[in-house]
């Protein structure tokens, strides 16, 4: 494989490992906000009153949902970075085989 190939293809790689890895941090961080709760007794009465229990329970579960729609974004990333590097990959061999069989030098 030429050079060039196998260091695009690593570079590929790398890149799909590093989405990865945000995809993580954020399904973790997805997680810790949907344990986070607040009751009205934290709040005292000024919590009840306003209504503040419901708009951070509706901006607890939209915060999530952003988290888990980006954790999936990233893996959806990662993945076909991975995708795309298995592709060149496996056309470059099926190519280099290809050609392979069609020219032999002179000894």
């Amino acid at each position: 494989m030429a050079e060039e190939l196998t260091v695009a293809l690593e570079a590929l790689r790398a890149d799909s490992d590093l989405w990865d890895g945000v995809s993580s941090t954020l399904g973790r961080a997805q997680f810790s906000v949907e344990g986070l709760t607040l009751t009205y007794s934290q709040l005292s009465w000024a919590g009840e009153s306003s209504n503040l229990i419901d708009t951070y329970t509706r901006l607890q579960r939209h915060i999530a949902d952003l988290l888990g729609q980006g954790s999936r974004n990233y893996l959806d990333l990662s993945v076909s970075l991975d995708k795309i590097a298995l592709a060149y990959e496996t056309n470059n061999e099926k190519a280099a085989k290809d050609f392979d069989d069609l020219w032999e030098p002179n000894e």
